[in-house]
């Protein structure tokens, strides 16, 4: 199954069949633009969706049936991420939070103060320890994933960081910049190990 969005003209998401390329349900419920949509990693087919409106969404990836609305930011919720094992869902956005939920209740977990400007990305580590965020302050965040404790702050460029990506086993992150530049990060020292200059864009 595939998904896609809408985002400037009627908020909807709409899953579409992966072999055939024919349309199986339109999901409504969103009330301003959507930012992002994503699978569960655990073949639950479950999908969420963040959008500007502030709630998450959990849909059933294959009916389209509403499964539940999450709530709790006061801005615009920008990026989401699910768990290795689909358990857990991470979010944040214009409140400059992330929250934590579990994905079976809709239960908040944690929610714990992250940047100084909005929360525009984030990434759980392959073994589900540690929670990568990127936010418009220009800085990269480590977080403990099961408490929220803040571990590592990454900043080390001199433009917006465009992307971030744990390597396999989870000892790395990659950071790219605006500025040319991608690091090599030691996720256990937040310490940088490489840094390659040069890129026109990265």
């Amino acid at each position: 199954m595939l998904a896609s969005i809408c985002r400037w003209e009627d908020y909807t998401v709409r899953l579409w069949d992966g072999v055939t390329g024919a349309p199986k349900a339109i999901l409504v419920g969103h009330t301003n633009e959507i930012n992002t949509i994503v699978f569960s990693p655990d073949g639950s087919q479950t999908l969420a969706s963040a959008s500007n409106d502030g709630t998450i969404r959990l849909w059933n990836g294959v009916t389209g049936e509403l499964k539940a609305t999450l709530t709790g930011h006061t801005g615009q919720v920008k990026a989401l991420a699910f768990s290795p094992d689909g358990s857990r869902l991470v979010s944040g956005g214009g409140d400059e939070v992330i929250r934590l939920w579990d994905v079976a209740t809709g239960e908040l977990l944690l929610t714990f103060a992250a940047h100084a400007n909005a929360v525009d990305a984030l990434m759980y580590s392959p073994d589900g320890e540690q929670i990568a965020s990127r936010g418009g302050d220009g800085n990269v965040c480590l977080w403990n994933a099961q408490t929220g404790e803040f571990l590592h702050l990454l900043s080390d460029w001199t433009k917006d960081v465009s992307a971030i990506d744990f390597s396999k086993d989870g000892e790395t992150l990659a950071t790219a910049s605006y500025d040319g530049t991608i690091q090599l990060w030691n996720t256990h020292r937040g310490a940088s190990e490489n840094r390659r200059c040069g890129y026109k864009t990265v």
